[in-house]
């Protein structure tokens, strides 16, 4: 064997023993850290990390339930967290709550304020408000307020399910029910009309017992009788805008 095969076979040799200890070296860290590369390639995201979803649920139900600066400071968390993971991790707090109505009914709100699958999750929340009539595992209470808030962000058709709402209502309900109304009728009067039209008259009666005014500052409620009585309500719609003005003086006088 020539000189110069003799040379590159011994450095073919030395770098072949170099990359086979190198490998034996990592190998040797690998299993004293406990470790092998392997397993890494394991793990996928679709296995949700229980902390993160313990975080996650403490935010919706903070965002659900208050409103001020605590509900806005977990609406931020909300709107920061991975637009990737938020429906699937929604989906697994939904199975992890078995039987807890209320907080399936959270997790529905905050679906439909990121537009997820908006009318089946509206839906959800109309029917809790139902079913709290008789199952006390519902929060009608819960229910209404988060109904009002939809509506506050355009969905006025909601306002058929609390006029409905309205004809069993008592106590808290009630309450919350005269504040939403009041404020439908400060700044739409005209959805507040249209919706009020479509039901039959005895829940106008039981709608008009809970926007008496009492729920109004005296200034709204000035406003409310001037937007009742103007020639901007439809033609269609001044019959139901006169019974509804006629409802609030009569209150007024009777109180």
């Amino acid at each position: 064997m020539s000189s110069n095969r003799k040379k590159g076979f011994v450095v073919w040799t030395a770098y072949t023993c170099v990359l086979l200890i190198g490998g034996l070296s990592a190998c040797s860290q690998a299993e004293r850290r406990g470790k092998e590369p392997v397993l890494r390639t394991t793990q996928t995201k679709e296995s949700p990390d229980l902390s993160d979803l313990g975080d996650l649920k403490r935010q919706i139900e903070v965002f659900a339930s208050y409103g001020g600066q605590q509900g806005d400071a977990a609406r931020k968390v909300l709107e920061a967290y991975p637009s990737e993971k938020l429906v699937p991790d929604i989906e697994a707090l939904r199975t992890q709550a078995g039987e807890d109505e209320v907080f399936k009914m959270e997790l529905a709100f905050v679906l439909c304020f990121f537009g997820h699958d908006y009318e089946t999750n509206k839906n959800k929340i109309t029917e809790a408000l139902r079913a709290s009539r008789k199952d006390h595992r519902f929060d009608s209470v819960g229910a209404q307020s988060l109904i009002r808030e939809l509506i506050r962000r355009g969905d006025s058709t909601l306002l058929s399910e609390l006029f409905n709402a309205a004809t069993w209502s008592d106590g808290a309900l009630s309450e919350g029910l005269a504040t939403t109304f009041g404020e439908q009728l400060v700044h739409d009067p005209n959805a507040f009309l249209m919706t009020l039209s479509r039901v039959n008259a005895e829940t106008r009666r039981y709608v008009y017992r809970l926007t008496d005014g009492s729920s109004l500052p005296p200034d709204d409620l000035i406003k409310v009788r001037k937007s009742l009585s103007s020639a901007s309500v439809p033609s269609s719609l001044r019959p139901i805008a006169r019974e509804l003005l006629a409802s609030l003086r009569s209150n007024k006088q009777s109180a």
